[in-house]
């Protein structure tokens, strides 16, 4: 609705107390003014011209206040999907440290494995076999567990491209 035709509503009725009679918008837009729907009075003239600036300055802060709503409602947008946008950065955060974990969780087995390949070449552990096949087995459980995690960020890695 236009702003001056809702500021007419809202003072209308005390408008009628006052002048007796109902007040009109004559003209559009910027130009609107008050106008009595009859004759006035030369008291009620100087009446209605004595509100006359009041209700331009009225007008102009309601045609504001609309504005800066506008502008209100817009920034609650804006501010919401930002917000929406740091909710998935942190999510998306959480995701990647899980796997920057998942990596580092790795080092202690390969570290593990390259000391007993190193206390089997250094310490002449391939000439005894009972404890070459032990070292052997070990490695080979460490390289499992090694896998175990790589096939979990390979798993990750797919669900991340959509094609799990």
């Amino acid at each position: 609705a236009d702003v001056p035709a809702c500021l007419l509503d809202t003072v209308q009725a005390d408008a009628e107390r006052l002048f007796g009679c109902r007040l009109v918008l004559a003209g559009t837009g910027e130009e609107a003014d008050l106008k009595p729907d009859r004759k006035l009075s030369e008291d009620g003239r100087a009446l209605l011209d004595a509100i006359r600036p009041y209700w331009q300055h009225a007008v102009r802060n309601a045609r504001y206040f609309a504005m800066l709503g506008g502008e209100y409602r817009q920034l609650e947008k804006e501010k919401y999907v930002y917000e929406q946008h740091i909710i998935d950065n942190k999510r998306q955060n959480v995701v990647k440290k899980a796997c920057v974990s998942i990596v580092t969780g790795i080092v202690p087995y390969i570290d593990r494995i390259i000391n007993e390949v190193h206390k089997l070449l250094t310490l002449g552990y391939l000439e005894r076999s009972d404890v070459k096949c032990g070292k052997y087995r070990y490695i080979d459980e460490l390289a499992t567990r090694i896998n175990e995690y790589n096939e979990i960020l390979a798993l990750w890695i797919k669900m991340r491209q959509g094609t799990l």
